[in-house]
């Protein structure tokens, strides 16, 4: 009996001259794989146009086009009130007809060998559950799984959208609505709540050192929230900004996806924790989520942070999602940083990992 011959992909790290010869062909691999429609001008924003540095994207090809891709992005960090270079994975992807293990190891352990200007203190991912299990059999922290809530606006449109019948979704929908209910809340008259076209300066600056004692989280400074959600190419973001005599106290992140109806929060964030202004943001985001259609949302963030107890009391709770499987693992790097890998510090928000 003949034995298949092994399929051979080719491995190699992207550059940004190879990147204008197959940015299409990403954008189709991500179709086909995730049925996802990005921009070619999405991997020039993602791989070239951050920040914090270049990424290392790895690309897997067959007979010249790309089948799989790996990267790490570089990502400022607040550990401990310092600011230090770490790296989030992401974007592991096979066609289905490479699927086997030895291409995931090679497309993994290729992208993690490339060499990159700034050594990183320490590198992380939001994992599924088989990439978090092969983390944990090579010995490296695993710190547990990340709390996704939701609530309904909508309950007719969710379920119809996931395919339910309209007279099942008619009968149920309500029912869905009743337990798992956004519920308005009332904002006080002294915040104002503007839509803005980017970020102000001022945003950065929740993220002041004694707030930031003891905890992990990306350095959300205006450069890289103007980055994340007013530059790139494939999302349209909605960001609100709350103001009290004048100045910021807060901002919130949201967006829709008209296919799925699905709606996602993607940063909720106030001077100080103020619970007030978390509140008055999550009002104008409802408001403005149901006037898009948006039946189920979702939000990710800290169990006991100040956002979590706030989306809680609105109505928000630990329902079944897509994402609800996802762990919180870490890569250590060089550098002496035991905070990173201490889950008790860690602060995230969907944002963190959501990027399409």
């Amino acid at each position: 009996m003949d034995v298949p011959k092994p399929i051979h992909l080719k491995m190699e790290r992207l550059d940004r001259t190879r990147l204008e010869h197959v940015a299409e062909g990403l954008s189709e691999l991500d179709w086909r794989v995730r049925e996802r429609r990005v921009p070619p001008k999405f991997w020039q924003w993602l791989y070239f146009g951050n920040p914090a540095g270049d990424a290392v994207a790895m690309i897997a090809y067959h007979e010249g086009r790309p089948v799989g891709r790996f990267e790490r992005i570089p990502m400022r960090m607040i550990v401990d009130g310092e600011s230090v270079g770490a790296e989030v994975l992401q974007g592991l992807t096979l066609d289905r007809e490479f699927r086997q293990w030895s291409h995931y190891r090679r497309l993994v352990g290729g992208a993690l060998r490339e060499e990159r200007g700034e050594r990183p203190a320490f590198s992380f991912a939001f994992a599924t559950p088989m990439f978090a299990r092969q983390h944990h059999s090579l010995g490296q922290p695993v710190l547990g799984r990340v709390p996704v809530f939701a609530a309904v606006l909508n309950g007719k449109a969710m379920l119809r959208r996931r395919g339910v019948p309209a007279l099942v979704s008619a009968a149920a929908g309500p029912l869905a609505q009743a337990l798992f209910r956004w519920r308005a809340r009332p904002a006080p008259e002294n915040i104002e709540i503007r839509e803005v076209a980017e970020f102000p300066e001022e945003a950065g600056s929740f993220q002041h050192p004694p707030a930031m004692r003891g905890k992990v989280a990306l350095q959300k400074d205006r450069a890289y929230l103007n980055w994340r959600y007013t530059q790139c190419p494939s999302v349209d973001y909605h960001r609100l900004t709350a103001w009290r005599g004048g100045q910021l106290f807060g901002f919130l992140v949201w967006r829709a996806d008209e296919i799925g109806g699905n709606g996602w929060i993607l940063e909720l964030s106030a001077r100080d924790d103020d619970a007030d202004t978390l509140s008055a943001l999550l009002g104008v985001a409802r408001g403005e989520m149901q006037l898009a259609g948006a039946g189920l949302v979702m939000a990710s963030f800290p169990i006991g942070g100040a956002a979590a107890r706030v989306l809680r009391r609105a109505g928000f709770a630990g329902l079944a999602t897509r994402w609800k499987n996802l762990s919180l693992i870490v890569v250590p790097g060089p550098l002496d940083c035991p905070a990173a890998s201490d889950r008790t510090g860690w602060t995230h928000s969907m944002g963190d990992w959501l990027y399409h």
